[in-house]
């Protein structure tokens, strides 16, 4: 399995061959993107301007995007909103729990040639100050977690239908 890198948050993690999260999504999302899928329970104020900027520099620059989420309302306000816009763009998949189970994925997919998965949710404790463990994997591997992701996107369609 091609692993970049090891990764982690936390000041006792961080260091001697670990990568942190904060630093490697800001890596990856610096690529040129074609497409990128974002999965996470939970995101908070310091990861919505992330949002946003892909949204506007990427999204309508014609790149594909999925964000897989809880709905919107059950977000802190400074999410909400930016939340509210990718669902009226058709960017947002909801994962409500009445689909079947928590929605506990981790995961940042860039081009299907780029995944980092963890446990950290996309939160300033989440990829800063926690103690979190995760991986950036390249290549085949990427690309399959991408069609793991389209089959989630496609599941959570069909059960809100």
């Amino acid at each position: 399995m091609p692993v970049k890198s090891l990764l982690a948050t936390g000041e006792a993690l961080v260091g001697n061959g670990m990568r942190s999260f904060d630093s490697s999504i800001r890596e990856v999302l610096g690529l040129p993107i074609k497409e990128i899928q974002i999965v996470s329970y939970g995101f908070d104020r310091s990861f919505g301007p992330v949002l946003e900027g892909l949204l506007f520099k990427n999204y309508r620059a014609g790149a594909r995007m999925t964000v897989i989420t809880r709905p919107p309302r059950e977000h802190e306000p400074g999410v909400r909103q930016t939340l509210m816009v990718l669902e009226e763009e058709g960017v947002l998949v909801q994962a409500p729990s009445e689909c079947g189970g928590l929605l506990h994925i981790k995961a940042l997919v860039v081009n299907r040639e780029h995944a980092i998965l963890g446990s950290a949710n996309f939160t300033y404790g989440g990829l800063t100050v926690n103690h979190e463990l995760g991986v950036w994997l390249t290549g085949k591997e990427a690309w399959e977690i991408g069609k793991t992701v389209d089959r989630l996107e496609g599941y959570l369609k069909k059960c809100q239908k």
